[in-house]
């Protein structure tokens, strides 16, 4: 079980909602706070119709999604981004990030991704709820994507994969490069304005 902040954020997320549908109450998963499960939370009004536009849909018809985490490590007014080579977003800056393996939480994935990429440690009760954002890719691919932000974590961040990655920068918050990947920007942007749960990419 995840303890802390994030056990506290996280924990009581599969407690689905059977209630009628209420309003997005947006204040119930401020960045930072503990995401509430009452019965008017945005949580379980997404969880709810979800789940009621899945019965009505073939199987075949059933959005089929990626789900990626992304680390937001914060030093003062600074945020650590990687710039890619490579493959995927080769010359761009993104966050510490990465698909979840078989059988992981997002947490663990977090927690792997980051000493992966930037050989730092975070325990999972440093990590704290960012965003949630359910994007589009250009190609028409969804997926959904959870950010974490931290301040605390062990070791001095270094590039611990050379292979995907040219360098990492420590970057004011809120002048990031212009060659920055738009989904990562607008987590950065959603977690630095509240926003708890949003859109990126869809028309």
């Amino acid at each position: 079980m995840v303890g802390g902040k994030v056990g506290a954020a996280f924990g009581n997320l599969g407690t689905a909602a059977a209630a009628p549908l209420h309003r997005v109450d947006t204040g119930d998963i401020s960045p930072g706070r503990p995401l509430q499960t009452s019965p008017n939370s945005s949580v379980n009004y997404c969880r709810t119709i979800s789940r009621r536009l899945a019965k009505g849909l073939p199987s075949e018809m059933r959005q089929q999604v990626t789900v990626d985490v992304h680390i937001i490590l914060r030093r003062d007014r600074d945020v650590l981004l990687c710039l890619r080579q490579g493959g995927y977003a080769s010359g761009q800056y993104c966050l510490p990030s990465g698909h979840l393996d078989d059988g992981e939480t997002v947490v663990d994935c977090a927690v792997r991704e980051v000493r992966e990429e930037v050989g730092v440690t975070i325990k999972p009760a440093a990590l704290q709820p960012a965003s949630v954002i359910h994007h589009l890719s250009p190609e028409g691919r969804p997926r959904v994507g959870f950010f974490f932000a931290t301040t605390v974590w062990e070791g001095e961040p270094y590039n611990a994969e050379p292979d995907k990655c040219a360098k990492i920068s420590w970057v004011p918050m809120d002048v990031l490069p212009g060659n920055t990947v738009p989904y990562a920007a607008a987590g950065l942007a959603h977690y630095r304005g509240g926003v708890g749960i949003g859109l990126h990419g869809w028309p």
